[in-house]
């Protein structure tokens, strides 16, 4: 049985995907299952790569996907897929949910939202953030019309490489998830850019003269191939 990512190693879906599989582990030992879960990182193309070889899998229980707003919405969105986001994939259950933050370079000169605005905006393409993923380049463009900030978009083929160029300084900024980037923040490898106020960002918004909405953390669930494209086979035993 196998859980396939579409992220690299050492981030938030695989710390998640690994403990949902040690969660799995009193199950695996009954002879229903007989079954060892293995954690398959199969990453590029923004995700499309993994998601669509799940896409193709028979809906037999030994192949499943975590997927996000990232690879199940934005992707079908962006992109002619293979597959079809609603038609071959079904729930199985929801595994975290995870707010984005936004986290600088310790050494860019700022240290709060107001002050990275205000220098981003003084330095136009001067800061290069991070792409690990389409949530990654969706928020950094959404963060560039908000602000009128203008970034140097520099892709990666997932988020553990892009933090360690930023903690080296050769990216000055992320839109990452919380649960990788706070235990970074709080060791001083990185910043966190929080709001002056917990409005702040929407305040931005509106000076711009556009309306923003506040955004619910991002999900993180676990997909299986629809079964409405084969008939179910059953699990073996042994």
């Amino acid at each position: 049985m196998a859980i396939a990512l579409t992220r690299c190693p050492v981030g938030f879906d695989d710390a998640t995907a690994a403990l949902r599989a040690l969660s799995f582990r009193p199950i695996t030992k009954l002879a229903v299952l007989g079954q060892s879960i293995i954690i398959e990182n199969v990453t590029g193309a923004d995700g499309t790569i993994g998601v669509g070889r799940v896409a193709r899998a028979a809906p037999d229980g030994y192949l499943l996907s975590v997927g996000q707003w990232s690879t199940h919405v934005l992707n079908g969105a962006a992109y002619a897929l293979p597959y079809d986001l609603l038609k071959d994939f079904e729930p199985v259950a929801l595994m975290a949910t995870n707010p984005l933050v936004i986290v600088t370079y310790k050494g860019l000169p700022a240290t709060n939202l107001k002050e990275l605005i205000d220098w981003l905006k003084a330095n136009p393409e001067r800061a290069a953030v991070g792409i690990g993923s389409m949530s990654h380049r969706v928020s950094a463009v959404y963060f560039q019309n908000l602000t009128g900030a203008r970034l140097t978009l520099v892709p990666y083929r997932g988020a553990a490489p892009a933090m360690q160029d930023m903690m080296a300084g050769q990216i000055q900024l992320m839109f990452d998830q919380a649960a990788t980037s706070l235990p970074l923040v709080r060791a001083g490898s990185r910043r966190s850019m929080r709001p002056d106020c917990p409005d702040s960002i929407l305040r931005c918004g509106q000076r711009c003269g556009r309306r923003v909405r506040r955004r619910e953390p991002s999900s993180t669930g676990l997909m299986q191939p629809s079964s409405r494209r084969w008939p179910i086979r059953p699990f073996a035993s042994g």
